[in-house]
């Protein structure tokens, strides 16, 4: 019913519709096939907060225990089925034990986890936007095997916090990420545990994904120019 509404009333009521990447403005403009409606992109961004170290929260990364040899892998997300964490149970077992999930689900995402395997995933529940730079540092890299994004934070947010991206090899996320992330097929769990693997086997292609993402954040607005430019989107209308 959606696919039948929700075109009908964008192209009923707007003058204008503004996308976060070329991939899903092309995508929206060629399924309403209209020419009554501008469309316009403004690129996602880091948020201020990121660069405001006087308001972090560190009182739920405190809370993540972990060894030093422990590599974690950070999910920023809610539990929507198009995110694909359900994938997860099955990369424990490809996985070395020395892997583990920090998640922003919260415990009963523990109930799909076999038991002997439930120690390898942090679950937080919700985090608030100044708890997420902490949790940046603290782990070691951003990961997102989601099936559907327009444009998601959590890519630069990696990119700021000098963390490597680790996500799904669809065409939103090249828009976004480029050369500075690890692909992996987001429905082939041994896809996604080779890139993994590969991240933090080749010390070099690490730094290599983290400088590409330093790059990539700078081809970004700031969170005022992003103002500027919906400002001017809506002059021009």
């Amino acid at each position: 019913m959606l696919e039948y509404i929700q075109p009908y009333f964008y192209k009923k009521n707007a003058n204008a519709i503004v996308c976060e990447t070329e991939d899903a403005k092309e995508r929206i403009s060629t399924l309403l096939k209209t020419k009554n409606i501008s469309f316009f992109t403004v690129k996602n961004t880091v948020s201020s907060i990121f660069s405001n170290k006087g308001t972090f929260d560190y009182s739920v990364s405190n809370k993540i225990t972990y060894q030093k040899s422990d590599i974690l892998l950070l999910t920023i997300s809610h539990d929507y089925p198009h995110k694909n964490l359900q994938v997860i149970s099955a990369l424990l077992d490809l996985l070395p034990n020395i892997y583990k999930f920090v998640l922003t689900v919260d415990s009963s995402f523990l109930n799909r986890i076999r038991e002997d395997m439930r120690h390898r995933i942090i679950p937080l529940g919700s985090v608030m936007n100044n708890q997420c730079p902490p949790l940046y540092e603290r782990c070691d890299a951003m990961f997102l095997p989601t099936f559907l994004e327009c444009f998601s934070a959590s890519y630069p947010e990696a990119f700021y916090c000098g963390k490597p991206v680790i996500t799904s090899d669809r065409g939103f996320a090249h828009t976004v990420c480029g050369d500075a992330a690890a692909y992996f097929d987001p429905l082939d769990p041994n896809s996604i545990a080779s890139a993994i693997r590969r991240v933090f086997a080749d010390g070099k292609y690490k730094d290599t994904l983290v400088n590409n993402g330093k790059i990539r954040l700078d081809l970004l607005p700031s969170s005022r120019d992003r103002a500027i430019e919906y400002i001017e989107i809506l002059r021009s209308l």
